[in-house]
Parts: C-alpha cells; sequence; structure tokens
C-alpha cells in the first residue's frame, strides 16, 4: 500500500511540473508574439483583365494620388471669340533707351453681332473673352502657326512660278519676234506680260514707233 501511494504522489507531482511548464511556455510564446510587430498589409492595384466589369468606387483617401481640380471656368455670358494675336513692342518709363517689351494684342470678333471687331489688350481680354475661350484658343495656337507658314510657303511657291512663266512667255515672244522680222514688242503685249510700258517724254508725249 505504502509504495501505491508513494507513486501516485509522484505521477501528481510530474503532472502539475508539465503542465507548469507548458504554461510557461505559451507566456513566453505570448510575450515573444507582443515583441514581433506585426506585418501591414499591402494594397495591390491590378489592371482591368477585360473578363468582368470594372466596378469604380468613390475616391479612398492616402490609395492614389488626388484628382486634379480643374481650374477652368464655365463659358460666362459674353460672345466674343478671338480671330488672331499679335505681338506689339512696348516701352515703359522705367526702361533704358532703346528697351522695349513684347505684349500681346487680341483681335476680337462677337458672335451675336458679327460685324463688331474690337482690338484688345492682354490684361483685359477676359472682359470680352471667356476663359475656356482664351484657353481653348492658344491650345491650338501651334496648329494655326504651322498651317499660316505653310499657306504662306504655298503663296512664295505660287508667286515664283507665275514670274517665272512670265518670263518664260517674254522670251518665247521675244524670239517670235526675231523670227518674224524682228519687230519690237506692242503695247498690248507688254501691258498683257505686265512689262513696263514706255514712258512718256517731257512734252507728255508718247514714244514714236
Amino acid at each position: 500500500m505504502t509504495d501505491s501511494s508513494e507513486l501516485s504522489d509522484l505521477s501528481s507531482e510530474s503532472s502539475s511540473a508539465l503542465c507548469d511548464s507548458d504554461s510557461d511556455s505559451d507566456t513566453a510564446t505570448n510575450s515573444s508574439d507582443d515583441e514581433i510587430p506585426r506585418r501591414r498589409r499591402t494594397l495591390r492595384f491590378l489592371p482591368p483583365t477585360g473578363t468582368g466589369p470594372c466596378i469604380r468606387g468613390g475616391y479612398v483617401p492616402r490609395s492614389t494620388p488626388p484628382p486634379k481640380i480643374s481650374l477652368r471656368q464655365p463659358d460666362n455670358k459674353t460672345t466674343g471669340y478671338i480671330i488672331d494675336k499679335v505681338m506689339m513692342p512696348r516701352h515703359f518709363p522705367h526702361f533704358p533707351p532703346g528697351h522695349t517689351q513684347t505684349v500681346a494684342i487680341y483681335y476680337v470678333g462677337y458672335r451675336d453681332n458679327p460685324l463688331a471687331r474690337g482690338i484688345v489688350p492682354y490684361d483685359k481680354i477676359l472682359e470680352h473673352v471667356s476663359l475656356r475661350e482664351l484657353e481653348d484658343w492658344e491650345d491650338k495656337l501651334p496648329a494655326l502657326v504651322k498651317q499660316s507658314a505653310r499657306e504662306n510657303k504655298k503663296a512664295r511657291a505660287e508667286e515664283k512660278e507665275q514670274v517665272r512663266q512670265r518670263q518664260e512667255e517674254l522670251l518665247r515672244e521675244r524670239d517670235r519676234q526675231r523670227k518674224t522680222g524682228g519687230k519690237r514688242l506692242t503695247r498690248g503685249l507688254r501691258k498683257r506680260l505686265g512689262l513696263q510700258l514706255d514712258e512718256p517724254d517731257a512734252g507728255g508725249n508718247r514714244e514714236e514707233k
């Protein structure tokens, strides 16, 4: 009987020791978990695959860069529009002699009055046209400059071609006159070819032919 009671006492002591060791290990694990900082969640933005509808909610702060605020005002009641812009030199009293500043002068028309035109300085342009109209015209200005340069180049080429054709026609007419007897060009032919007519003499009479 004594041996069995001793064995039961030993088993109870060992089980209590095991329980105490387990509880100590649990507290140690919990304390170590508390000391290690938890990893923050990172959001991943995936592009739409096209397999399903793309649902876009409202703007979430700090999720993406905030949308830009439009500074463009809506069209106001004015009906003015810009036809052209010219850069004009302007001299100020505080400038040294010979120094000028280039400022913009706008040529403005009005939709409600097609015959009305006006020349407006740059600091008063918003009194005649809306801000949206001004920005739209300034955005289209580089394309307008390129188009104007192309038109000027084409006009110069056409003018050179006309001069060349007149010179060729004059040479052909001279050759024909030389072959038929060497007569001089008539006044009508000179006028038609755009040549200078014979100037009158001091008495007001024409040259005798």
